[in-house]
């Protein structure tokens, strides 16, 4: 009978929600509207889809194991039309009608949950009501603060325009945070307010830049705005396809903005789900709730520069830790979590980056054949195979790279001789940081933040040792991957010489696996906090506060941390996309009327051009901005940049029969007086943006010509 009513409720629920649905999408259209359904969709269907992943969770943890599962499933399911097809908006209906039917075929069967988040009933202290509450002002204080804040020069760190009173009410956020975390007691008042201080961290630059930040963010935004608007894209990339159809779902299907649903994309899933997936993992560790939760902090100790704004990269990264922590329970040879969703969730992250998707299939793989390898009728055999991974896997993205530049016709070489044991040494870069410039603060933050990855590998080198008696052999399955991508980074590194790219980018993807490695310490990180919790439970009060506050500094300081900086320590090399480079490309598309002409700019203006006109012109494979990844065209404007004159205009010009080319000097570079001065006595014209921030320079073929006669 109560297996009846659960029917007739999830029947009656869908009918209504996929009425609404269609009405939504074909009738009234609304925004918000399509964002409550959004909720409820991956919300309830998320619940009833994570009895099938994890059947003996509670409602919490099933709906966002589920939600997750349903989301990387809508992902694959548009990666898989682009490939063969086009993607459009009647699609992401279709598979949304379709879906409450497949998810009651496969989530029938529910089990006995058990209890993850609560203990049993007690009054909460009003010290703990009071704590709360602060950590919600001090949260509100915060937002407000940097909510005044809109950067729309070129500066190269957001620190230079956000006050640093900020970081008075982050410190007391922090402090209450951990305060609350070492209690223990209050999670479901803890968790949310976990999440809303993690997107705190990882959403400033999406609030502060309104014309959006960093450059690869525009190339991939403006990618996906053509594939919506045509349906695919041509040629079609092989790579990144992942990101792009979570975007275009959670746009078309639910009518929002898409502009939106990239810059808030991975901020916003990183708060949701990385807490929550935290706690799932750690808890399966040690079953202890209190210090599960204190355990819960690491997740702002961990490297989050990759996750402030929306990329393939930092979206297959987060897809990377999910797994891992997920994976937890089966580490310990426990059935609790379904291995064929982790492989689903595996394949979502290779869509979205394969950099971060092979490795992690690679963990996978070994996860399938060494802690269950005694459960299958040839436990040998599953452990040779095991080893052949391990080996396998330990080159594998350098022979990816290899396969990749042989298909797409890009130079790669291999400098054998880079195999020295001091080459090698040299490229792990592990020593220890210690600097004083007599700023007690900064020196405190840089001793954390050069240190951070030497750190987290002695800390977990201690939980290893530690816990040595009590952790089953298969859980240093992670500690397997940290080796196999060790050796990856070094080959990488030192031998592998990606010649298709400019000077400064060329260690661009090895210098990506040292976070990547960092992942698959969190097991052990986690670990420790689990011990470091335990330890501090007995000692005296005094030791409890000064732990608590250092921790503390130590989130305070990774807040800083996350985000370029110009300080006494360190100086970003980037700037970000200012309003005069915008003014500057639209200038430059007024004065070139319909005359076919090329641009030599730095990346911010480049990343304004793809910004304000998208894809609009190639010659061949040419984009008529320079792209810094490589190419022809971005070597022409740095030898520009070397002695700006008509012959290497001309040169560039006669690299796709342009009759006009503009060069664009923007004044923040250190030689730009130089630059601007030697370019007004050869260019044809110039003119100057935004009082004298940027400077245009207008060379013509015909005219250029002439002069030399």
């Amino acid at each position: 009978m109560r297996h009846l009513f659960s029917n007739i409720k999830y029947t009656s629920f869908s009918i209504i929600f996929l009425a609404l649905y269609v009405v939504n999408f074909y009738n009234w259209q609304s925004t918000l509207l399509g964002a409550l359904l959004m909720v409820l969709f991956f919300v309830y269907y998320g619940a009833a889809l994570g009895r099938a992943v994890v059947p003996q969770e509670t409602w919490l943890h099933r709906s966002w194991v589920g939600g997750l599962l349903l989301l990387s499933l809508f992902m694959l399911a548009g990666t898989a039309i682009y490939y063969f097809g086009s993607i459009f908006s009647e699609l992401w209906m279709f598979l949304v009608l379709l879906s409450p039917s497949l998810i009651y075929l496969v989530s029938r069967k529910h089990n006995h949950e058990h209890d993850t988040l609560h203990d049993a009933s007690h009054k909460i202290p009003s010290v703990s009501i009071a704590a709360v509450i602060i950590g919600l002002l001090m949260l509100i204080i915060s937002f407000s603060i940097l909510g005044e804040i809109t950067i729309l020069d070129s500066v190269r760190s957001l620190w230079e325009c956000v006050p640093l009173v900020v970081f008075i009410p982050v410190f007391g956020l922090c402090l209450t945070v951990v305060s609350l975390a070492f209690r223990g007691r209050e999670r479901a008042w803890l968790l949310p307010l976990i999440m809303a201080a993690l997107f705190l961290f990882v959403s400033l630059a999406v609030f502060v830049y309104p014309l959006g930040y960093g450059f690869d963010t525009f190339i991939h935004r403006a990618t996906v705005e053509h594939i919506a608007e045509n349906g695919t894209i041509t040629p079609k990339p092989f790579y990144y396809i992942g990101q792009y159809a979570a975007t275009l779902f959670f746009s078309q299907a639910w009518h929002l903005p898409l502009s939106l649903v990239d810059r808030l994309l991975l901020p916003l899933l990183t708060a949701l789900l990385l807490p929550l997936a935290w706690y799932f993992g750690f808890y399966h560790l040690c079953e202890n709730r209190r210090a599960t939760m204190f355990s819960t902090l690491g997740v702002f100790l961990i490297p989050l520069a990759g996750f402030i704004v929306t990329t393939p990269q930092g979206l297959a990264n987060l897809w990377t830790i999910l797994i891992i922590l997920l994976s937890i329970p089966l580490l310990k040879e426990q059935r609790e979590v379904s291995l064929a969703a982790l492989f689903i969730l595996g394949l979502t992250a290779l869509a979205i980056h394969p950099l971060a998707g092979i490795p992690i299939m690679m963990y996978l793989a070994l996860v399938a054949t060494g802690p269950f390898a005694k459960q299958t009728p040839f436990p040998h055999l599953a452990r040779s195979i095991f080893w052949t991974i391990a080996a396998v896997g330990s080159i594998i993205l350098p022979l990816a790279f290899l396969v990749s530049s042989k298909l797409s016709g890009l130079a790669l070489s291999f400098d054998w001789g880079s195999l020295s044991p001091t080459r090698l040494f040299s490229s792990l870069n592990l020593e220890v940081f210690f600097s004083n410039r007599f700023d007690a603060i900064l020196d405190f933050v840089y001793l954390y933040g050069f240190n951070t990855t030497l750190i987290l590998i002695v800390l977990s080198a201690i939980a290893i040792i530690v816990f040595r008696q009590r952790l089953p052999r298969t859980l240093y399955v992670p500690l397997i991957m940290v080796a196999m991508l060790a050796i990856n980074y070094l080959v990488l590194k030192t031998i592998v010489d990606f010649t298709f790219l400019i000077d400064y980018e060329r260690s661009n993807y090895a210098d990506r696996l040292i976070p990547l490695a960092t992942f698959f310490l969190i097991p052990y990180f986690g670990l420790f906090l689990l011990w470091l919790w335990q330890k501090l439970l007995h000692k005296p009060i005094a030791i409890q506060a000064f732990t608590i506050t250092l921790i503390a500094a130590i989130i305070t300081s990774a807040f800083y941390l996350t985000y370029p900086r110009k300080d006494n320590y360190e100086t970003s090399h980037g700037f970000n996309v200012g309003d005069a480079d915008m003014q500057a490309v639209y200038m430059i598309e007024e004065m070139g009327n319909e005359d076919e002409y090329l641009v030599l700019a730095n990346q911010s203006v480049s990343a304004a051009a793809i910004w304000s006109f998208g894809f609009k012109q190639y010659y061949g494979d040419i984009f008529y901005y320079p792209i810094p990844t490589g190419g022809e065209l971005y070597n022409y404007f740095l030898n520009m940049n070397d002695t700006p004159d008509y012959d290497t205009a001309e040169a560039a010009m006669n690299l796709v029969e342009a009759n006009k080319l503009y060069y664009v000097v923007n004044d923040y570079w250190w030689q730009a007086p130089r630059i601007i001065e030697t370019a007004k006595r050869n260019a044809d014209s110039w003119i100057s943006v935004d009082a004298g921030k940027v400077f245009i320079f207008e060379y013509n073929r015909v005219s250029g010509s002439e002069n030399d006669q």
